[in-house]
Order: C-alpha cells, then structure tokens, then sequence
C-alpha cells in the first residue's frame, strides 16, 4: 500500500492518513528507500568489503579503492562477483 492510497483512506474516513498506518499496525510496511538506479544504496566500504570477499582477500589489502569513483567499484564487484552485487543492491 502506497502512500496516496493511504492518503485516500484517510480522506475517506476524515483522518490524517498517518492514524490510518497506526490503525493497520503491523499490516502495514514502508517501502524501503531506493537511489535514482532503482537499487537499494549501498557504500563504498561495503562494496569494497564485498569485493575483498570474493577475491579471498582483505578489506585493508583493498584501500585504495576508496579513492575510485563508486561506479567504478561497483563494475568491479559485478565483473567479480554478480551474485553479492545483487544480493547488496537489490531491493
């Protein structure tokens, strides 16, 4: 449920639709926030961390990658491990 169908219950019954998310108590989840790619957001230390994981190294042996640009590493971590690029960027 989204937040003008909330709105519009809300309307409907005369309350703010903040009282209808309290009604519907654990029914009611909120989405979780996304970036403008449409993935879940993720940092460069856990790309990073990610990345010394599939390469069977440490995240220390790994440092200069902070200095890279995060879509750089985040090519890097999908060209070595797909399956954790998803698992940390998908919603």
């Amino acid at each position: 449920m989204n937040r003008t169908k909330l709105i519009e219950l809300g309307r409907e019954q005369g309350i703010h639709y903040k009282e209808v998310i309290k009604l519907l108590g654990d029914k009611y989840t909120s989405s979780k926030y996304v970036n403008r790619d449409g993935e879940l957001p993720a940092t460069k230390p856990e790309l990073i961390k990610a990345i010394a994981r599939s390469l069977g190294c440490e995240y220390s042996e790994l440092d200069g990658l902070e200095k890279a640009p995060k879509d750089t590493i985040k090519l890097l971590l999908k060209l070595f491990d797909p399956k954790e690029y998803k698992d940390l960027t998908e919603p």
